[in-house]
């Protein structure tokens, strides 16, 4: 099959904002793994964010391509929600690592549950929406579980947890706005405005898990 690069301005900002969060994400993957010795908060942490770089790396090559690949571009769209949907869920997960094992694994199935119905639902409705839903409910659980968590340790990793999952419910929003058109060095749309909000959202979510993983 042969691949042509996209000669649209806007899809190339938005592969090359998704290359930079897919490296952005990996980076605190590796952070994580770094910081702490037990191995379950490293892999409950790191696992979510190693999902999303590669949901991103994905989003890179799906966006930097020709739309006339049609083989591929389902398959680089059904490899994004997967690989979203599950990362997702695991970030929910995590948040209730704190608390015991026997509740973080519970999570972790039903939340991967809810992330292959999610896969099926967008895959026969065809409607971004639905992909716009699943950021705004993961982030709602992710805020609700570290606010019950700093009420009970006063911990302020937690506060960047939530703003991070605050800005990136913002950032989903952002989608959902398909006129937006601006020019900073490069010509974006609603997917590179979305990128811009996420990057910075990914970086105060990942100094909050550090700090909880450093004390």
């Amino acid at each position: 099959m042969d691949i042509e690069f996209t000669s649209s301005l806007t899809e190339r900002t938005t592969a090359v904002t998704d290359l930079i969060l897919a490296i952005e994400f990996l980076i605190f993957a590796i952070q994580f793994y770094r910081a702490s010795k037990k191995k379950i908060h490293v892999a409950s942490w790191a696992i979510p964010f190693l999902l999303l770089s590669a949901a991103f790396l994905t989003g890179a090559i799906f966006h930097g391509i020709l739309k006339q690949n049609q083989e591929l571009n389902v398959q680089l769209k059904f490899m994004m929600a997967f690989l979203t949907a599950f990362g997702l869920a695991h970030l929910v997960s995590a948040s209730v690592r704190e608390w015991q094992i026997k509740i973080y694994l519970k999570s972790v199935i039903v939340m991967s549950l809810v992330s292959i119905g999610f896969i099926v639902v967008s895959a026969k409705a065809s409607s971004f929406n639905i992909y716009v839903i699943f950021i705004i409910v993961s982030m709602f659980l992710v805020t609700r579980l570290n606010m019950m968590q700093f009420r009970k340790s006063k911990r302020a990793g937690h506060l960047w947890i939530i703003l991070g999952a605050i800005l990136t419910a913002i950032a989903g929003l952002i989608q959902l706005k398909r006129d937006i058109r601006f020019t900073i060095i490069w010509e974006f749309d609603c997917n590179g405005a979305f990128h811009l909000v996420q990057i910075i959202a990914t970086f105060i979510l990942g100094k909050g898990i550090l700090y909880l993983l450093k004390k």
